[in-house]
């Protein structure tokens, strides 16, 4: 598939997931075009004998935790140190907001 292809296919899927994480339409806009961006730039490393979407939403999932990470900093919101038990969770949370979307 091309990289045309991909992300027509997969746009919307994508924005309405990170819409999910964010909770705000233009943050989710912007993460958008900075994972596809970050997608562009690191295609050649996408195993093209594995699904797309599950990279594509990594990818997407790394870039919305990293945005509300740095909002935290910004505004010296505490970050709490997640422990392995908090991560599983947040991680399960992540993947059934993506089944949820890519379901759709």
């Amino acid at each position: 598939m091309t990289y045309e292809t991909l992300y027509n296919k997969y746009n919307k899927p994508l924005s309405k997931f990170l819409a999910t994480i964010l909770k705000n339409p233009q943050d989710a806009e912007d993460i958008s075009q900075e994972t596809w961006m970050a997608v562009f730039q690191r295609f050649n490393e996408y195993d093209q004998s594995e699904e797309f979407s599950p990279w594509l939403f990594e990818i997407g999932k790394n870039k919305a935790i990293n945005f509300l990470k740095s909002y935290q900093e910004q505004y010296e919101i505490p970050i709490s140190n997640l422990g392995e038990e908090e991560y599983s969770e947040m991680n399960n949370i992540l993947y059934s907001i993506y089944e949820e979307t890519y379901a759709d």
